[in-house]
């Protein structure tokens, strides 16, 4: 996360803002893995109107597609700013399997909601829209990693003491996880932290 050298007030705006929010409404429907989620939409909508009238604003800039040793990634900067000046702002990052427009459109969305509702701390219920981003056809709905397998490999990603075993151990938990959205974006997040963690450690 980076921020403005002070937050006081943006804080105070947040913490009035996240006291008038209500969770975002799920209106949609995924065919493909049955299940319901709050698109960016309602997201937006259960928002907005906290977020203006505290003097906040949210701007979300798209990265360049990069190629990784996992693959193909996509990257997102979500900055919540004040009317003061004061900011803060978060990157997630995302596969994307499928390198074309409807690929990475999806991954940008999917990217945009939770990053949206993350920085915010806004309820959100499980969803895999962002499937569009990966290859379906070779996907099996019944065929989901195993819970306690990507517990281990997160463990072994935030227990990563340098830089070379932290990038082994994405490495070999991009390969378990395939093309299961929820383990990469999982193990994606793990990776940033304590990435994150490093640096700051080394500085």
């Amino acid at each position: 996360m980076n921020k403005s050298e002070n937050i006081d007030k943006l804080a105070a705006a947040l913490s009035k803002t996240q006291g008038g929010i209500e969770g975002a409404k799920k209106e949609q429907t995924n065919p493909f893995f049955n299940s319901q989620y709050s698109d960016l939409k309602s997201c937006w909508l259960a928002v907005r109107d906290h977020l203006v009238s505290n003097g906040l604003s949210i701007t979300q800039l798209p990265g360049k597609i990069e190629s990784t040793e996992a693959g193909r990634t996509i990257s997102l900067e979500t900055v919540l700013m004040h009317s003061s000046g004061q900011w803060i702002s978060t990157e997630a990052s995302l596969p994307v399997t499928k390198p074309d427009a409807h690929g990475c459109s999806s991954a940008l969305t999917y990217l945009r909601r939770i990053s949206l509702s993350a920085i915010l701390s806004l309820t959100s219920e499980p969803d895999d829209d962002g499937n569009a981003s990966i290859d379906t056809k070779s996907k099996d709905a019944n065929t989901s990693v195993d819970p306690k397998v990507l517990k281990k490999h997160l463990k072994d990603i935030s227990s990563s003491d340098t830089m070379p075993s932290l990038k082994e151990a994405n490495i070999i938990a991009f390969k378990f996880a395939r093309d299961d959205q929820d383990a990469l974006s999982a193990i994606l997040a793990a990776k940033n932290i304590r990435k994150e963690s490093l640096k700051n450690a080394q500085s």
